[in-house]
C-alpha cells in the first residue's frame, strides 16, 4: 500500500480516511490528488491482493474500489474481505460494458462511477457517501413495506422515443418507487423512464410517474413511482435491493 495522506483544507474535527484501489498508478495519483486538495486523508492499494494483506490493519471511511483489475477483480476483492467483517462503504468504478460475468451487488456498496470520471462528480459522490454514512450512524432502522436502498449511480432519462434528454444521478430505489437528482424540474404526473447502468449486467430500465419535486440547492430532486417491470428487470431490481442475490449478465 502506497503510505501518505494530506490535511489540506480540514477543520478542527479529524478528517475521513479513503482507500483508492487501482491498479493503474496515474489513476491512484489522480484520484488521491483530487481528494487531498478536498482535505481528505488518502492511502492507495496497487491491486486487489495488496488490500487483502493491509486488512485490517487499519479501516477507512470509504474505499474506491476498481473493478476491472487483473489477478484479484473489485467483486472477489468485497467477497473475501467480507469474510473478516463489516466492510466501509464502497464506491465502484467501472467500464461501461465491461465484467459481464455474475456478481453480487453487495450491501456495502454505495455508488458507482463510470469511466472516464469527471473529477467533480468523483468528488461530490465521495461527499454524499460520507455524508450519509455519517447521519446513518445516528439513525434509527426505519421499519418499511418494502427494501429500500439509497444507492448513487447515475441515470439517464429519455424521452417517449427513447431518446436520451437528461442527465442525472439515482438516490434511493425501491420494488415500488425511486428518487433521482436531476438539473431541471419534473412536473408530478408527468410520465418518465430511465435507464441505470449497472456493473455485472444489463441496464435497469426504470418506467413509470413523478409524483413529487423539490429543488436543492444546483438543481431538484424528484420522486417518481414504478410502473410495470419486464420479469427479466425485476430480477436486476431484486439483485440490487437484496444483495444476497446475483445480477446475472
Amino acid at each position: 500500500m502506497d503510505g501518505g495522506g494530506s490535511r489540506l483544507g480540514t477543520t478542527s474535527e479529524l478528517p475521513h480516511q479513503v482507500l483508492v484501489v487501482d491498479d493503474e498508478a496515474d489513476l491512484r495519483t489522480f484520484f488521491r490528488t483530487i481528494l487531498e486538495q478536498a482535505g481528505y486523508l488518502v492511502d492507495t492499494a496497487e491491486g486487489g491482493h495488496r488490500v487483502l494483506e493491509m486488512f485490517p490493519e487499519r479501516r477507512p471511511d470509504l474505499m474506491i474500489l476498481d473493478l476491472g483489475m487483473p489477478e484479484l477483480d473489485g467483486w472477489e476483492v468485497i467477497e473475501r474481505l467480507q469474510g473478516r467483517g463489516r466492510l466501509p462503504p464502497v464506491l465502484l468504478l467501472s467500464e461501461r460494458g465491461g465484467d459481464p460475468r455474475r456478481g453480487r451487488f453487495r450491501e456495502c456498496i454505495a455508488a458507482c462511477l463510470f469511466k472516464p470520471v469527471k473529477p467533480s462528480e468523483f468528488l461530490g459522490t465521495c461527499r454524499r457517501i460520507l455524508d450519509l454514512s455519517e447521519r446513518a450512524e445516528g439513525f434509527p432502522e426505519e421499519r418499511r413495506r418494502e427494501a429500500r436502498r439509497p444507492l448513487i449511480v447515475e441515470v439517464t432519462v429519455l424521452s417517449s422515443e427513447g431518446l436520451p434528454t437528461l442527465l442525472g444521478s439515482l438516490v434511493d430505489l425501491s420494488v415500488r418507487g425511486f428518487q433521482l437528482e436531476l438539473g431541471v424540474p419534473l412536473k408530478p404526473g408527468d410520465p418518465i423512464r430511465a435507464l441505470l447502468p449497472i456493473p455485472g449486467t444489463t441496464p435497469l430500465d426504470l418506467e413509470g410517474r413523478i409524483r413529487w419535486c423539490k429543488a436543492l440547492p444546483g438543481g431538484f430532486v424528484v420522486g417518481g413511482e414504478l410502473g410495470r417491470i419486464d420479469p427479466d428487470q425485476v430480477l436486476i431490481l431484486e439483485a440490487l435491493l437484496h444483495p444476497f442475490m446475483s445480477l446475472s449478465a
